[in-house]
């Protein structure tokens, strides 16, 4: 139950942005292997004029080429046209200028590309190697930071593109205040897909394969201390994304400098984000380390969203899917910590017709005495929930001497859940010598959540090995140690039941309420076992 901002948040507005009327004397450039104007990409967006119309044929094209003017840029389709190579394949406007284009891009696919550096490492730490943002097209930062082109992409794909840092900085005593710098090396794998500073919009298009940090095939693939947006990283906003697929993007970091693996499908971290009839499928966040744990705080390192991270100002999320998207995060010395499978919010959201299932968390630490923490299988969501459906997630966690805690096979950190189900997930705990909770298999509440007009059923939370307790099969609401304090929970018109508590000291079955008050109104709690609710 921990959020994680990677970048920095600016305010945005939600007007919506019109694109200026096409300049007289607009031209349109043709790129074809044969019989056009040209025949590669690069001196025909030379050539081009802000208003100017790109067309590209059939056939696959270099990339390592850049866009700064406001152009259209339209292929053949993306089954038909290639933009491939170079490391990033597009960048889209110029780094540090003080006016940006617009530019839309439709009907292309862009694969292939390899970033190892980024103008924004130099710039930001007098380090070439040290940030490797954007494999498949980067947007750099404007001259004020806070955004950057504005890029509409349509009927694309973007895929199979690779971005791994060469170099490591030391990190900032403020991140690492008790070791020595050299000690803490710093450097960013992002946006392994896109990576944008500024507005950008996604309509039918595929974010697919894309790999930062060790997840690639790069050498020295390993320098990362941070892993972000395997598919996207979106760094200001807005972000609309609308009628796409975002699937089998990976972020993954490993010892010894990893200490932070985020946003498989996507890294939303500023702005407004709008996702509308997505789908986030077979993204991985992982975290490999050898950590100790004399860092500043528990949030010195995780894995975190599997599927897609949400920061900033605002976020509706509306008829999408999050499914079979998965976090890891294993360490070697200290303690592991890993959460939400499917969607991860910081802040509340309006969220409608979503379904997040078959999401999977395992967090696993081999140390002496170290703890791992496995948490949100579906995700860990506030705010407004409507007709959502958290459905056979899985939360693992295992310690070989330490404590093991799996938590909420679905975490509502506050808000009205309404018209939902939450079924059939399950949280397990494993110690070999040490402590073993499982706690809310259906759902953990964070804080004051109503819950109307919803099911949750067919939940479980089970100790598998060592000592300890499991509570809530379907509802906790509890405070949780270094997390949310609970409830209140209000349950009406709301059926709670065939969830179980599985292992030694079992309760709650149903519900398991401590410190909280649970109201009731029109609400069913039974079939529940071994019991049907504690403290209620």
């Amino acid at each position: 139950m921990r959020a994680r901002s990677a970048a920095i948040t600016i305010a945005t507005t939600t007007a919506a942005v019109v694109l200026p009327a096409v300049p007289a004397g607009a031209a349109t450039i043709t790129v074809c292997h044969s019989g056009c104007t040209y025949s590669q990409l690069a001196p025909a967006l030379a050539a081009a004029h802000d208003g100017d119309t790109i067309k590209v044929g059939r056939g696959t094209y270099a990339g390592g080429v850049t866009i700064t003017t406001s152009i259209t840029l339209r292929g053949a389709g993306s089954s038909a046209t290639v933009i491939s190579g170079g490391g990033p394949v597009l960048t889209v406007g110029a780094f540090g200028a003080s006016s940006e284009p617009r530019v839309a891009i439709a009907g292309v696919t862009i694969r292939g590309g390899v970033t190892r550096s980024s103008q924004e490492s130099e710039a930001f730490v007098g380090k070439p190697g040290v940030l490797a943002l954007g494999g498949g097209i980067e947007v750099p930062p404007d001259a004020s930071q806070s955004s950057g082109a504005e890029v509409t992409i349509t009927d694309s794909v973007v895929s199979g593109n690779q971005v791994a840092p060469t170099a490591t900085v030391p990190s900032g005593l403020s991140e690492c205040p008790r070791f020595p710098q050299d000690m803490c090396p710093f450097a960013i794998a992002g946006g392994g897909g896109i990576n944008t500073w500024g507005p950008l919009t996604i309509r039918n298009s595929t974010i697919s394969g894309n790999r930062v940090g060790a997840a690639t095939s790069l050498p020295h693939n390993g320098k990362s201390s941070d892993a972000n947006g395997a598919g996207i990283w979106s760094l200001n906003g807005p972000l609309t994304i609308t009628n796409s697929l975002v699937t089998g993007n990976r972020a993954r970091a490993v010892a010894p400098n990893g200490r932070f693996g985020d946003g498989g499908g996507l890294l939303a971290d500023g702005g407004i984000t709008t996702l509308r009839h997505d789908t986030f499928s077979d993204n991985a966040a992982r975290l490999d380390a050898a950590l100790t744990n004399d860092f500043t705080s528990p949030d010195s390192w995780l894995a975190i969203a599997g599927g897609a991270h949400i920061s900033g100002d605002a976020a509706t999320v509306t008829d999408s899917r999050f499914v079979d998207n998965r976090v890891v995060m294993t360490n070697s010395v200290g303690d592991a910590n890993a959460f939400s499978g499917g969607l991860h919010t910081d802040m509340d959201i309006t969220v409608s017709g979503v379904v997040s299932s078959h999401n999977t968390v395992i967090s696993r630490a081999t140390g002496p005495g170290a703890d791992a923490v496995a948490d949100s299988g579906a995700g860990e969501i506030s705010g407004s929930l409507t007709d959502v459906r958290m459905s056979d997630n899985t939360v693992a966690a295992w310690s070989r001497s330490g404590l093991a805690s799996a938590v909420a096979g679905a975490a509502v950190s506050r808000g009205t859940l309404t018209d939902s189900t939450v079924r059939g997930n399950t949280v397990r705990a494993s110690a070999s010598r040490g402590d073993a909770l499982a706690d809310g298999g259906g759902l953990l509440v964070g804080g004051p959540l109503t819950i109307r007009s919803s099911t949750v059923a067919g939940d479980t939370a089970r100790i598998d090995s060592g000592r300890g307790a499991a509570k809530g099969g379907g509802i906790y609401d509890a405070p949780v140690p270094n997390g949310p304090p609970g409830g209140p929970l209000t349950l009406v018109d709301s059926r709670i039941t065939g969830n179980r508590a599985v292992g030694p000291s079992a309760a709650g079955g149903g519900i398991f309420a401590s410190g909280q008050s649970v109201s009731r109104t029109a609400s069913v709690v039974r079939g529940n076992r071994p019991d049907q609710c504690v403290g209620c």
